[in-house]
């Protein structure tokens, strides 16, 4: 079953679930991706970064959380609506009901390896919430400690001895205060419906297409708050994947209820803007376009264009305005949605054309990437680049967003973005940038600090001290010389690795006395910041931090290989060696960074992460000490050579015809666009 025909399963569960004499409480099915963002909260006090996105869908969207990345190391999310929805609330004899379904795409990989790494959501009650929201607690995978009077909660057990389980597969989880237990699968969504009367709490698990997984019944103290104010999920580390959809809290009633019909916007078909609204049986869907009168569709002439489902209605728009849409059962009239829908053709944004990696000569590595995150409904972009070389050859095709281009020779490189076309018609406009691919660079200095030796750094006393990693830090980096696995997933000796033969051994390292003079020249052409951390050389790997806080050391860069002219930059080439060497922990551990040597500066992560080498390339001609950027300048102030090439800040050339604003570099100086 594909996921588009389970989110379909999903809906059509929860709206016989919901019937049309249920009154919502509270209910987010994700279609106002702004507000359903803005609901939720992580441990580091925000939302805004790539840990959380809505992801859209023609059969409903859904909430999606990711961990354990470079963007986002936190574990802990919460969306907490407290006491609000209650609010002149009376509840009938036989209580509420709160429906929803979880998918865990991917387990942490290393999911129940402690108590601090296992896969949890709950809900707690509004007094809870509501002092949450105000203090959020030290959460760590445990609302049995933390939130003691929950309503109910999924905790993923220990894998066998301990140890992590499978990012995938299924895993075992134990409901409310171990009560009850159940098999749950990486990848698979379910339902959970829980019915609340007085103090007793049912809960009932399903997969998505109906069948019984498990059920049960938790009896809450009989002074605890029984009402539902928010949703606690603690994710393992690291790479988990949690997604959540359709999250709805109503009670049945003998009266007439129309429900507020849901209203998404599908598609946009270049002007227009195409929006479906669905609604339930025994309700009149009513709506008012922009520029139209008021009209409606009953029930069953309302059918989904794709599907032949009743209750949905197709709307098109083909002027900017306000649309409203509401549903009526007999005297009963629900809330209208309002959207103010703007629409014209959208032009896709331009492609960013980045240098990732710079050779001798005049090749380089470009990357190319396009954030259609602004674009309306995010739709899915082609790149395709076409390459002509001074010479008179030329190279194209398409290349994957966020892929690396080389481009071996002088020349320009275009990069165009276009939308899949649907019915053979591209529904967004297309774009494109052109740069110039004409500085030619050479290597300026090349430091290898995974080669330097003991003899050497002993004869630098000023400089190192010998030492040896004996600290609890010694235990992940022991494993860079045991990062292979044999056939049966035994660790074995990293042959590479020839200092120490015993795992056991206290590895060497060489830390750098903590002066100015030494970290302004022990190390150079990097420059540590002698106020942030311990920094030392391990033998055999490089450069370090010998501490465990996040992103603790700045580096800035040997102020003598800054450019001189602004439309040639200069470049680090920094190779890193990540995640303590070790293959069991990440396929990859060697990665590289590019910065241009006038940057403010670069950070490097925690101990776990060593710079083995560091490349400076210069643009060819440049003489090392000779640095300066001329002042700022307006764009209606006179230019050296108005023919002159243009550059972008990060020191691509670009084509000087109708520049966006921003800010730009011509004759060796920047000026603003505006």
């Amino acid at each position: 079953m594909n996921k588009s025909t389970l989110l379909t399963a999903a809906l059509a569960l929860c709206t016989l679930v919901a019937n049309a004499d249920d009154k919502v409480i509270y209910q987010d099915n994700f279609t106002d991706e702004a507000t359903s963002l803005a609901s939720w909260t992580n441990s580091r006090g925000d939302i805004a970064t790539n840990a959380t996105s809505v992801v859209n869908t023609n059969d409903g969207n859904y909430i999606q959380f990711g961990n354990g990345t470079a963007s986002f190391n936190g574990t802990r999310f919460s969306t907490l609506w407290g006491n609000g929805p209650w609010d002149g609330v009376t509840l009938p004899e036989d209580g509420y009901t709160l429906s929803f379904s979880f998918n865990f795409a991917q387990f942490g990989n290393n999911s129940s390896k402690d108590s601090q790494r296992n896969n949890e959501f709950a809900i707690i009650n509004s007094t809870a919430a509501q002092s949450a929201k105000e203090s959020f607690p030290a959460y760590y995978g445990d609302a049995q400690t933390v939130f003691p009077n929950y309503l109910f909660k999924l905790t993923q057990c220990k894998g066998s001895g301990g140890v992590a389980t499978s990012p995938t597969g299924t895993c075992y989880f134990q409901l409310n205060n171990n009560t009850d237990s159940v098999n749950i699968a990486a990848g698979t969504w379910y339902n959970v419906t829980l019915s609340v009367v007085g103090q007793q709490v049912s809960y009932n698990i399903s997969s998505i297409d109906g069948t019984p997984l498990t059920s049960g019944a938790y009896t809450l103290p009989t002074d605890a708050d029984n009402l539902a104010g928010g949703i606690i999920m603690y994710q393992a580390r690291y790479l988990g994947i949690t997604q959540f959809m359709n999250i709805k809290m109503y009670y049945a009633t003998d009266e007439d209820v129309a429900n507020t019909p849901t209203v998404l916007l599908k598609q946009v078909q270049g002007n227009d803007r195409i929006f479906k609204a669905t609604f339930h049986e025994d309700e009149v869907l009513h709506y008012v376009l922009p520029g139209g009168e008021e009209q409606t569709l009953e029930y069953y002439d309302a059918e989904d264009e794709i599907t032949g489902e009743p209750g949905t209605a197709t709307l098109r728009i083909t002027q900017s305005g306000t649309m409203k849409v509401w549903t009526t059962k007999n005297d009963a009239v629900s809330k209208v949605v309002e959207k103010n829908v703007t629409t014209g053709v959208i032009k896709l944004v331009e492609p960013v054309v980045s240098i990732a990696s710079v050779s001798e000569g005049f090749s380089k590595t470009y990357k190319i990437s396009i954030d259609n995150s602004q674009v309306l409904l995010n739709p899915n972009i082609a790149l395709t680049y076409v390459i002509n070389y001074e010479d008179g050859t030329s190279e194209n095709g398409e290349i994957e967003n966020g892929g690396n281009l080389e481009v071996t020779k002088k020349g320009s490189l275009q990069v165009t973005a276009n939308t899949i076309p649907v019915n053979g018609v591209e529904y967004y406009d297309r774009s494109s940038i052109t740069i110039e691919n004409d500085v030619e660079y050479e290597i300026a200095e090349d430091v290898q600090y995974i080669n330097w030796t003991a003899e050497q750094l002993d004869a630098k006393p000023d400089y190192f001290v010998a030492g040896t990693l004996e600290d609890k830090n010694t235990s992940h980096w022991i494993g860079h010389w045991m990062n292979e696995l044999t056939s049966e997933g035994e660790p074995h000796k990293n042959k590479v690795k020839t200092i120490v033969t015993d795992p056991a051994t206290p590895l060497p390292i060489y830390t750098l006395k903590q002066d100015e003079t030494t970290y302004s020249n022990a190390v150079l052409p990097l420059i540590p910041n002698v106020n942030r951390a311990n920094v030392a050389i391990l033998l055999e790997e490089g450069l370090f931090v010998n501490g465990t806080k996040y992103n603790n050391l700045e580096l800035s860069f040997d102020p003598k290989y800054v450019t001189d002219d602004a439309a040639k930059p200069n470049f680090v080439e920094i190779t890193k060696t990540g995640s303590y060497d070790r293959y069991d922990k990440q396929s990859t551990c060697h990665s590289v960074d590019i910065v241009k040597t006038d940057a403010t500066g670069y950070t490097l992560y925690r101990f776990d992460t060593a710079i083995n080498r560091v490349r400076i390339f210069a643009y060819k001609g440049f003489n090392p000490g000779t640095t300066g950027i001329n002042g700022v300048i307006d764009n209606n102030s006179s230019i050296n050579d108005a023919n002159a090439p243009v550059y972008s800040i990060s020191g691509v050339r670009v084509n000087k015809t109708n520049l966006p604003a921003g800010i730009y570099i011509q004759n060796g100086k920047k000026f603003i666009v505006k």
